[in-house]
């Protein structure tokens, strides 16, 4: 699809060809959070949070030659990833509705940054070329992650009157109303981490400090210390300028917190008896089985952290690591309670049922479009570029014609080479 360049953060809208795009479905407009981007709706995976919540399944290793070295754990571990998990906008756009994503200029500045960019860029873009056709006199809905939800109030504040007349619905998810402890929680991890007085493993066994800092330094990816976190601290003036549903009734507002601190266990890995026994007598090889136990005291995360220790934010039941149930809800708005994490507001199923309920669309089986990275083509030069693995060679600021595509072998049929500095083409692998 065409798409247009980094001015306006390499925007999106699905289907491409107005002719496709249905005056009976919404029109939705994604807002990611702070550090975001345009993968958060299409490809979360790209935050490295979608662990599972059970523990890992055993690893087999068939036809040794020998036993397995004895030690008392034979690795440590975070648990798996999953393999299953939707997007926001491949499943809106299963369901029919026109939908418009981007990336946000100032993804870790203060609000006003991104605001600029929806006010001069993003919504006379949305004006002259979507809200056009098939698609003119309809309203849009907004569906706000995180710092999101922030963004889209702050501009409903600055015009009351031009936000009535092109938003119909706004939906928040995680977001910060009532301000975020999250930027000061990392550092105070970070203390409890050193603190931790545990034994020497063996070379090449991760300890459990690190794997606590690696889930850790994810999680709080959103709210490091930036002036666009900062500006969401307890006590800032910024939260004086945001608009609340009462200021524009005709604006239907929906806000869902998560009640989830829950990221990934923490598990050591031990090998069964059998491993130490061979085989029959004509194949006297060893077949080596390793099973996962999690690691007390500080397993899971963030939901095994002592009590007092962190902030309300991290408290299981009482916020999602990084905003609270409370700081969630928005006076005036329908307020729902949903246990998930702050990352898991991007995949988690039940909130794709509740929007779709919302927007008359049920998702059932809806068939999912699009979700993954995605492919971006410079049409001068004919090359296609996966932004996950930029090289500063790729030069994609400069790239004044984009088309975009949902994978590389598209990118291909279309008559365009890959990237050797990005490793689409025959260059460095990823």
């Amino acid at each position: 699809m065409a798409a247009l360049g980094r001015e306006f953060g390499f925007l999106q809208v699905y289907p491409d060809d107005p002719e496709q795009r249905r005056a009976d479905r919404a029109i939705v407009l994604l807002l990611h959070g702070l550090g975001g981007n345009i993968f958060d709706w299409r490809y979360p995976q790209w935050r490295g949070l979608h662990y599972e919540h059970q523990t890992p399944r055993d690893r087999h290793d068939e036809n040794n030659l020998m036993p397995p070295v004895s030690l008392p754990f034979s690795d440590l571990s975070t648990a798996n990833m999953r393999r299953d998990i939707r997007c926001w906008a491949g499943v809106l756009r299963g369901l029919g509705h026109t939908v418009i994503n981007y990336s946000q200029d100032g993804n870790q500045d203060v609000v006003e940054v991104p605001l600029a960019q929806l006010e001069d860029k993003i919504l006379p873009y949305l004006r002259q070329n979507v809200l056009q056709g098939t698609l003119a006199g309809k309203r849009i809905v907004v569906i706000g992650h995180s710092r999101g939800g922030i963004l889209i109030r702050r501009y409903i504040a600055d015009h009351l009157i031009d936000a009535v007349d092109w938003i119909d619905t706004v939906i928040t998810l995680a977001s910060p109303h009532g301000a975020t402890n999250a930027p000061l929680a990392k550092s105070r991890l970070g203390d409890f981490i050193n603190s931790l007085v545990l034994p020497g493993l063996p070379l090449g066994i991760p300890s459990p400090q690190s794997l606590i800092r690696l889930v850790s330094d994810r999680v709080f990816s959103w709210y490091a210390v930036t002036p666009g976190a900062e500006q969401l601290l307890p006590g800032d003036p910024v939260f004086a300028t945001l608009s609340m549903p009462a200021d524009t009734p005709a604006i239907q507002f929906y806000s869902f917190g998560g009640s989830s601190v829950r990221f990934s266990g923490l598990y050591y890995w031990r090998y069964d008896s059998a491993s130490y026994l061979p085989g029959e007598v004509l194949d006297p090889r060893f077949d080596w089985t390793e099973y996962a136990t999690e690691i007390p005291v500080v397993s899971p995360l963030l939901d095994s952290m002592p009590d007092g220790l962190l902030f309300e934010e991290q408290i299981e039941g009482q916020g999602d690591a990084c905003v609270t149930v409370t700081s969630s809800q928005l006076a005036g708005a329908v307020n729902e309670t949903l246990s998930f994490n702050h990352a898991e507001a991007l995949w988690n199923e039940t909130l794709f049922a509740r929007v779709a309920t919302l927007l008359g669309t049920p998702l059932r089986d809806a068939e999912v479009l699009g979700c993954g990275p995605g492919i971006l083509a410079n049409a001068t030069t004919q090359q296609f570029h996966d932004p996950l693995y930029e090289n500063t060679n790729c030069q994609l600021r400069e790239i004044l014609q984009v088309e975009y595509f949902d994978n590389a072998n598209d990118a291909r049929l279309a008559g365009y080479d890959g990237c050797f500095w990005c490793g689409q083409g025959n260059g460095p692998p990823h």
